[in-house]
């Protein structure tokens, strides 16, 4: 039982739910999903690709391990609000840096307590609920906030490299352009793993350093939003990968766009893919991958060819691979961070295409 309830949360069917919560006092509006996983509560409220959402945990608890800079995803929460069945102020964690109660204060995010999450989850997936409403009962009559996504406020403003291996030479290992959409930085470590140079550039200004840097292989990152607004950015990405003969890797937003470049249809679904343990399976192989999910959005069926990866939830287009074009798309998160690790054969086969291309000697 909660002391007393103290806010609302009111779905877009006109359904209300009860909350406590003792952190951020504000009413808000804005876009509601949910989260099926178990673990991995951290990499959740810090992936960008949540920036200024609602996001309801299905789980019991959240926090019992505290919170750990080293397990973050970016800099900062991009959440806006998290409805959870309770948080735990008392954590045991050896590695922990603190209490999560007081991050997510630091950060103003509203943090609803409620008995019916596993409700809510349900309301979200049988009625197709992507809108909510909070209400503050100390302030039930006070303005909404609504905070619209911008991939330009959530891009890095100054570009950064990352060298992993510490035995090689980066001067000698294949140098990657990353476009910052909303990226994660097990991306970036993932391929520093297998030996690659990441470059990180904003999204203002890759062309310039595409040229400049002359880079081995282009990786466009996930983020949050709709791929159909960013039409300036999708022109961009279109003239990039029409000059460029390197091979491109798209994950998550990054494969929306691409899709987009390559004039095909992106439409919104009716209650997203998010979370882990999403089976998808690429049509020309027997196996079944495993993968961590968060996207509103999908590629529609009618461009299906032999070269797709697709959701064995719902058919839905997961990501394409044209070996002759140099393109990888994936829908998932191959660095799985939370989540298995299925999907990481996804890097290894993107430094395969660049040291082939090397080999070839392909740049302009």
């Amino acid at each position: 039982m909660f002391p007393k309830y103290n806010y609302l949360l009111r779905l877009s069917n006109g359904m209300v739910f009860r909350c406590y919560s003792n952190t951020y006092n504000s009413n808000y509006y804005g876009r509601i999903v949910f989260s099926t996983s178990n673990s991995g509560y951290i990499e959740s409220i810090t992936d960008p690709s949540y920036c200024n959402q609602i996001l309801v945990f299905s789980s019991l608890n959240i926090g019992n391990c505290g919170f750990t800079y080293s397990d973050f995803e970016s800099h900062r929460i991009w959440l806006s609000a998290i409805v959870v069945n309770k948080i735990t102020t008392y954590y045991s964690n050896y590695r922990s840096d603190g209490n999560i109660s007081r991050l997510l204060k630091r950060y103003k995010v509203i943090v609803l307590e409620t008995d019916n999450t596993r409700d809510i989850v349900y309301e979200i997936r049988s009625r197709s609920i992507k809108y909510a409403y909070i209400y503050s009962i100390k302030k039930i009559n006070a303005p909404f906030k609504k905070r619209e996504i911008v991939n330009i406020s959530i891009s890095t403003k100054i570009p950064y490299c990352y060298f992993y291996n510490r035995f090689n030479n980066y001067k000698v290992c294949s140098k990657v352009l990353v476009l910052d959409f909303g990226l994660k930085n097990n991306m970036f470590i993932s391929l520093g793993l297998i030996g690659l140079f990441p470059l990180i550039e904003s999204t203002s200004s890759f062309m310039f350093s595409f040229t400049t840097i002359k880079p081995n292989g282009i990786l466009l990152s996930s983020g949050p939003g709709n791929a159909n607004t960013f039409t300036s950015l999708i022109s961009k990405v279109s003239k990039l990968i029409s000059i460029s003969k390197i091979p491109i890797l798209g994950i998550c937003l990054g494969h929306q766009i691409i899709s987009l470049c390559l004039n095909m249809c992106l439409l919104e679904m009716k209650y997203g893919h998010h979370g882990v343990n999403h089976p998808i399976k690429f049509l020309n192989c027997k196996k079944l991958l495993i993968s961590t999910q968060n996207h509103n959005f999908c590629i529609t069926n009618r461009y299906c060819n032999t070269n797709i990866f697709y959701s064995l939830f719902d058919k839905s287009i997961q990501g394409f691979l044209f070996k002759k074009d140099l393109i990888i798309t994936i829908q998932g998160h191959p660095e799985s961070s939370p989540g298995v690790k299925d999907l990481r054969f996804v890097f290894g086969n993107f430094k395969e295409m660049i040291l082939l291309c090397q080999k070839k000697k392909y740049w302009l």
